[in-house]
């Protein structure tokens, strides 16, 4: 039999949030990330994929011509998207407008809300 100890060693629940970033993004962009978050226990932060300038992001239409950046971040505590989003906004001197930020329920979602 089990000891409590090892149930919860075994239940640890990882917590998974795309975030993106319309325009430039500084180069240090994941460590600034993983301090802005660290309230929530960062565990990892992917390096930046960065899409081509398009003339409108379908998840920033208010841009015009932008890139967009988009990172994965994994947490061990709980959060919402929205502090996600605004708590990286402000660690990288952003506008909140200028970043979204995802659980990975609200993207699939969304991709299907915009498939058309």
């Amino acid at each position: 039999m089990k000891s409590f100890k090892e149930y919860l060693t075994e239940s640890k629940k990882i917590y998974e949030f795309k975030v993106k970033i319309a325009g430039s993004v500084p180069k240090d962009a994941t460590t600034l990330i993983k301090s802005a978050l660290s309230q929530f226990e960062v565990s990892s932060v992917s390096t930046g994929r960065t899409s081509p300038i398009q003339e409108r992001q379908v998840d920033f239409p208010e841009h015009k011509n932008v890139s967009l950046t988009i990172f994965d971040v994994k947490t061990s505590y709980p959060a919402t998207s929205a502090q996600v989003g605004s708590l990286v906004a402000s660690g990288l001197k952003l506008l909140p407008a200028d970043v979204k930020a995802f659980t990975l329920a609200e993207e699939a979602e969304h991709d299907i809300n915009h498939q058309h």
